[in-house]
């Protein structure tokens, strides 16, 4: 099972907080979530992305925005673990 994490202000916040605590409870699940993480974030109005294959809690992240969802991925196929597989997406300008 995945997990999502979505964060959203009217003022910018340290997404390094919201991202810490997420990780501890993706890593201490009983369902694992180590098959790579991704985070979409709205900086300035801009949304930017980081994508990682490696299990979420071993990741550092830290960068003041308004919005943020990150995303911990459980891969039913391990054959699909990868960068473009991870989550979340953009389509025609949708996260």
């Amino acid at each position: 099972m995945c997990r999502m994490l979505v964060v959203w202000n009217k003022e910018e916040f340290n997404i390094k907080d919201y991202f810490d605590r997420f990780k501890r409870l993706c890593k201490d699940t009983k369902y694992f979530q180590g098959d790579g993480w991704g985070i979409f974030y709205l900086e300035n109005g801009e949304f930017k992305e980081f994508k990682s294959s490696e299990p979420i809690w071993g990741g550092n992240f830290e960068v003041r925005a308004r919005l943020a969802f990150v995303h911990a991925r459980f891969a039913s196929k391990k054959s699909t673990i990868g960068v473009g597989n991870n989550m979340p997406f953009m389509k025609n300008g949708w996260v």
